[in-house]
């Protein structure tokens, strides 16, 4: 669901939630968003 008045592009990475996951497993998710986030800026802005 989007927030109301958002006119924007939704991404949805179905990420695992942290909670109560080892710090190994805390690790690849931390890992796995910074991926995605790092992504998104490329395409976002190539130059950077």
């Amino acid at each position: 669901m989007s927030p109301a008045g958002w006119a924007g592009e939704n991404r949805d990475w179905d990420l695992d939630d942290p909670d109560g996951k080892s710090a190994a497993e805390v690790g690849r998710i931390r890992d796995e968003t910074e991926r995605h986030v790092n992504d998104l800026f490329d395409e976002v802005d190539p130059w950077r």
